[in-house]
């Protein structure tokens, strides 16, 4: 038995607070992490920074899993997309910002307030769900592979998928995104290209702002020695 709702898993709220509050906790460690490497190394090149940064970051995940461990929670990757995106947006507009042309400053907010809109639409969007009933859930996962197997004999049914994860069988089934928390189907694989163009573009204008603010700070400092 088929229909067409989407009936997405259902976590307690506690869950789901631990969840956010474990996520952004790790955020901000990763970050002040890698931004702590340029103050403790000032004088050595951004390229000999690259393998300190990676190990940094290795260290902070081995410490995630630890504390996943310790405390018996799990963090959510759209969790970390968005305190990501939400530190980064909060950085450049605290630190960067003032370093910035108007007109890159307008780009990379509307890119932002764009990607914090476009990640709210795919995590709610229903990817092209067909759900199965109840009795067909219980059944176990041989059940799945059988109507996998007439899915793809049947012509109107040959891209139907069942996700694991969300439970269901997704028309036109490209992959489970756990950075975005949904399927990826035939109703939201365009936004999904869309959004992953939005995010490299964000994070470029986020790079190239940065170096304009990099390029005045040094620039100042050699103004205020020269002057001494």
């Amino acid at each position: 038995m088929l229909d067409l709702r989407f009936p997405r898993p259902k976590r307690s709220p506690w869950e789901l607070l631990r969840s956010a509050l474990f996520s952004c906790a790790l955020v901000l460690i990763s970050q002040f992490a890698l931004a702590s490497v340029p103050w403790l190394f000032p004088s050595i090149s951004l390229l000999a920074m690259l393998p300190i940064a990676a190990l940094v970051m290795a260290v902070t995940i081995f410490l995630g899993r630890f504390w996943r461990r310790l405390f018996d929670v799990s963090a959510s990757a759209p969790a970390l997309v968005l305190f990501n995106l939400l530190f980064m947006w909060g950085v450049y507009i605290t630190v960067i910002r003032k370093a910035v042309p108007s007109l890159l400053d307008a780009v990379l907010n509307a890119e932002c307030a764009l990607l914090l809109y476009g990640l709210y639409r795919i995590f709610s969007s229903d990817p092209g769900a067909v759900s199965f009933s109840s009795s067909t859930v219980e059944s176990g996962q041989n059940e799945f592979d059988t109507l996998n197997v007439q899915f793809e004999n049947s012509p109107t049914l040959s891209r139907v998928r069942y996700c694991k994860n969300c439970k269901t069988g997704i028309k036109g089934f490209d992959h489970h995104c756990p950075a975005f928390g949904n399927c990826i189907g035939h109703k939201n694989h365009r936004l999904f290209i869309i959004l992953l163009a939005g995010f490299l573009i964000a994070e470029s204008s986020y790079t190239m702002s940065s170096t304009k603010f990099l390029t005045k700070s040094a620039d100042a400092q050699r103004m205020e020695v020269s002057s001494a």
